[in-house]
Parts: structure tokens; sequence; C-alpha cells
């Protein structure tokens, strides 16, 4: 499974911020293996037209791999902010060379899109309570899901 969150990388608990940067870097060789069966055409059409958890939410990102280089810097860059151990896939940059420039788009997160990865969010601390670390120490999980409420107003 690859996640990708929208939500910024200093909201995540330890856990999801080191998954999601173990993660995130998949998307590059993902559409660059479409790329060797598939037309653009044919993965565009494949490419849902809104953010969504589940089903599509990789094929989501395809497009939008300008979005995903600037979000694995971030998470980077949040993973030193916690002192944690990680290893640097900063070769990611060389698919830039190798991927159409046709699927590196940005992206802004809608506020769909938030709503949707906060419930997401919500329901995974909800069903490991006091399991989740903010900067390697234990989260309260009533006060962790009331900030990620508060992200929505």
């Amino acid at each position: 499974m690859t996640r990708v969150n929208v939500v910024h990388p200093n909201i995540l608990t330890d856990q999801h911020l080191f998954a999601e940067y173990r993660e995130i870097t998949r998307l590059f060789s993902l559409v660059e293996k479409a790329n060797k069966s598939l037309n653009n055409q044919e993965i565009f059409q494949k490419i849902p037209q809104n953010y969504r958890m589940g089903q599509g939410h990789v094929l989501f990102f395809y497009d939008k791999l300008e979005f995903i280089e600037k979000r694995y810097f971030a998470l980077k860059q949040e993973l030193t902010a916690r002192n944690m151990q990680f290893t640097p896939k900063d070769s990611i940059v060389k698919f830039r060379q190798e991927i159409d420039k046709c699927f590196y788009h940005d992206y802004q997160p809608t506020p769909e899109a938030l709503l949707a990865n906060i419930h997401r969010l919500k329901e995974k601390i909800n069903q490991r309570p006091n399991f989740y670390r903010y900067f390697g120490k234990l989260i309260h999980d009533e006060a962790y899901l009331e900030q990620l409420d508060d992200l929505l107003m």
C-alpha cells in the first residue's frame, strides 16, 4: 500500500510520517512502469478526477509528480526536525529525465481532500489507542483528534 497524505507533515504522528516517507517514492516507479505498457492517454484516462482514499488513491497522483516530489522533501525535512533515522531517497529527482513532463503537475488539496485525509487519520488513531507517537512521545489520542478537527475550521 502506498499512502499520500495532504495534511502538512508536521501534523502527522511519527508512524504516519515515516510510513508516508517510506512509501511515497514508489509513485515515480509506478508511473515509469505504466509508461512502458500504456501510452499517456491511456494512463490519463485511468486517473480519478478527485482525491480519494482506497482504490484509485495512488492513481490520482500519477499526473501530480511535482506535488509528490515537493511532498517527499517536506516529509524528509520533518523527519530531520524530529531527529528520526531514515535513508534519503533524493535520487527521485532523476525521474525528471525519465518520465514525460506531462506527469509533473502540482496539486493544491481541496477542502474535500483534506476532509477525507483527516477522516482516515482519525480512523487509524481510533483503531490503535495509545499507540501513536509525536516527536517520540506517546500522544494523547483525544487531544490529537481535536487537533485534526481544528484543521477543518
